[in-house]
């Protein structure tokens, strides 16, 4: 069936449909000018609202908030979301004058992530309150120094059929959309959302779609909308309207008209913090996709001046307490600690990218490589796997007191009474795992291969917007890619600790579909059932146990051919023994957990036997599929085999 703006329904037709689909709260702007305390409240719900009519106020100044001030200060490049490719064309060529507008094609081409002009962000403070605007007053982005703080506004212009799939946004900020312009036709894009209250169906919904929850962009046709088991909210939007979603929720929109022109920020809400770290933060662990956000830096940074409200600093003060906590080694260890002096970089590590806030294990024969305390308790390592030393960003007396320090200023705030049930901090788990790294050392050298690598760092290339005709009648994909730089640390036991800097990395989680180069670093079944959400270690076994096999993801499919392509290697060898991995994980956790060392040693030996059976037939998948595909599509597999090279294949 041929595709055109008349198949695309409207907010009403949806509405008037039943089932799950229920409208945002829509709210006029004078709310946010006259009503004290009504953006916590109504981020603090859960639920995708929208503002109504920016530019119907007198602060609106429309000579700047426009096209034309937006094309003078842009050069980026233009997309094709059906083909996923950049044209020739640039935002000037995108944005046509009066007398090309006339049967000037445009259907499914953007620009995004554009920077935003100087002009837009002072015409934004004019209309907006501080509680709304990046780095307001209720964005804890601000407290980080400004080389590390993440950049958010950015502005996107958009053609008819073209869309952002559904998506959660980084590190479980809150996400502001606003559109600035709509080309003829009033509604510019019909906005998706999800609830808070709705998390975990949603991400057995996109399970069952073969997509990750956390990382992937999917494109959601209104037939699989239609099949959710949980409330999606839906409106319109047009120039002049804020469209809001709270920490952690979902939302996809559609651009309907012949162009639409947003800004679209994001800000790091209190309601943010315990989204992070008990909900998101081990997602991203176990799928080794990194914390843009640099959210676990936020609590010391933040107690480090007094100018948040008491509520924020409550909440603050309660997790730095538990950071500090999850990280101690018992008060009867003794095991030497070097303070690090990052010289203003930031430290993450180099298998799941995390960012490190404090305490790590870094590798004394590598000299850049460094672990979190999740990732080395769960096996994960470079290959010099029992030369481990720990080390520390600050001391821990002075985070102690800095915590006392704030719990003073509040009064001798402490806080509630609960129960939290007695087990191992993540720290005692990391010294017995290093006294079994040791062990297992001494007694099978022989039998530990070269176990992982630095983490590889890939080019933001890759939009995230696809043909609003697929996302209707279809169910596609998109990944969402990262950047990452990183710098050397400078160890100085002497040199007070400077405070941490950037980077990131790229990755999903068990997306179903033909084969791909990604194929070969992973199990392509089922997530594991046990994983559930918690910002201890449990949540995060089974693990992959080097870099290289961490999954990894590019958006584009293969040809059918090479998907179909006869294998006469037995497909349910990796997945098999990879399930057998990750069932030693577990046991070799458990024995942790006991303090068994020899048996845990024991098992550590099965693994790594375990790991170069997969690497084996890893290498044999890799030679069969390369040279199929030198002989079919010769001019594909140089940009394959360069891919696979940069993954260690």
């Amino acid at each position: 069936m041929e595709f055109s703006q008349s198949s695309i329904p409207s907010v009403q037709d949806l509405l008037r449909s039943g089932g799950l689909f229920v409208p945002f709260s829509e709210f006029p702007v004078q709310a946010i000018y006259e009503t004290p305390g009504w953006f916590e409240k109504k981020l603090q719900e859960g639920k995708p609202f929208v503002i109504r009519g920016l530019n119907q106020t007198d602060r609106w100044d429309a000579s700047t908030l426009n096209n034309g001030c937006l094309v003078t200060s842009s050069s980026s490049g233009v997309r094709n979301c059906q083909t996923g490719r950049d044209v020739r064309m640039r935002l000037r060529d995108l944005i046509p004058t009066d007398h090309t507008r006339a049967g000037h094609a445009r259907e499914s081409l953007y620009a995004k992530d554009l920077q935003c002009p100087v002009e837009w962000i002072r015409a934004l403070k004019a209309v907006l309150p501080s509680c709304l605007m990046q780095l307001g007053s209720f964005d804890l982005f601000r407290v980080l120094p400004k080389e590390i703080t993440p950049e958010v506004l950015m502005a996107y212009v958009g053609t008819q059929l073209s869309l952002s799939g559904f998506h959660r946004c980084f590190s479980g900020t809150v996400a502001l959309n606003l559109m600035i312009e709509s080309e003829e036709s009033r509604y510019g894009s019909l906005c998706f959302g999800t609830d808070q209250r709705s998390q975990e169906k949603y991400d057995a919904f996109m399970e069952g779609l073969g997509k990750s929850s956390h990382t992937d962009w999917a494109n959601i046709s209104i037939a699989q909308m239609e099949s959710a088991n949980f409330p999606i909210y839906v409106t319109h939007q047009e120039p002049g309207d804020l469209v809001i979603f709270p920490s952690a929720t979902a939302h996809q929109i559609w651009n309907v008209s012949p162009m639409v022109t947003k800004v679209v920020w994001n800000i790091l809400h209190a309601s943010s913090i315990p989204s992070f770290f008990d909900y998101i933060q081990p997602v991203y662990q176990k799928q080794c996709y990194a914390d843009t956000g640099r959210v676990p830096l936020i609590p010391i940074h933040a107690l480090r001046d007094s100018s948040h409200n008491p509520e924020e600093t409550k909440l603050l003060v309660d997790m730095l307490q538990q950071l500090v906590d999850d990280e101690d080694t018992g008060c009867d260890s003794s095991v030497p600690i070097k303070l690090v002096d990052t010289q203003g970089a930031v430290v993450e590590c180099n298998f799941c990218g995390l960012t490190i806030w404090n305490r790590h294990l870094h590798c004394e024969q590598c000299g850049d490589f460094d672990l979190c305390l999740t990732c080395y308790v769960s096996g994960r390592s470079c290959k010099h796997v029992g030369d481990y030393t720990w080390a520390e960003l600050f001391r821990s007396e002075y985070c102690r007191t800095l915590i006392k320090t704030t719990r003073d200023r509040l009064g001798g705030y402490s806080p509630s009474d609960t129960v939290r049930p007695k087990r191992k901090t993540l720290g005692a788990m990391a010294l017995v795992a290093a006294e079994a790294r040791r062990q297992s050392s001494r007694i099978a050298t022989k039998h530990f291969g070269p176990r992982g690598q630095k983490r590889h760092r890939l080019p933001n290339d890759d939009g995230h917007e696809r043909s609003l005709h697929e996302a209707i009648h279809s169910s596609s994909e998109s990944v969402e890619p990262a950047q990452n730089r990183r710098s050397d640390i400078v160890a100085d036991a002497d040199v007070p600790p400077g405070l941490p800097m950037r980077g990131s990395s790229t990755g999903s989680f068990n997306s179903k579909g033909q084969l791909r180069i990604s194929d070969l670093v992973e199990d392509r079944s089922s997530p594991d059932k046990s994983f559930h959400h918690s910002r201890h270690v449990e949540a995060h076994i089974p693990l992959s146990s080097t870099p290289k096999n961490t999954p990894y993801r590019y958006p584009h499919e293969p040809n059918n051919h090479i998907a179909n392509a006869p294998n006469p290697i037995d497909e349910e060898n990796i997945p098999s023994l990879e399930r057998k991995l990750g069932a030693l994980r577990q046991y070799a956790d458990g024995l942790l957990e006991l303090s068994l060392i020899d048996s845990h040693a024991k098992v550590l030996d099965k693994i790594s036997d375990i790991e170069a059976q997969i690497e084996r037939k890893r290498r044999q998948k890799a030679e069969l599929l390369f040279s199929g595909l030198n002989r079919d599509f010769p001019d594909l597999a140089d940009m394959a085999m360069e891919e696979a090279r940069r993954r260690g294949i």
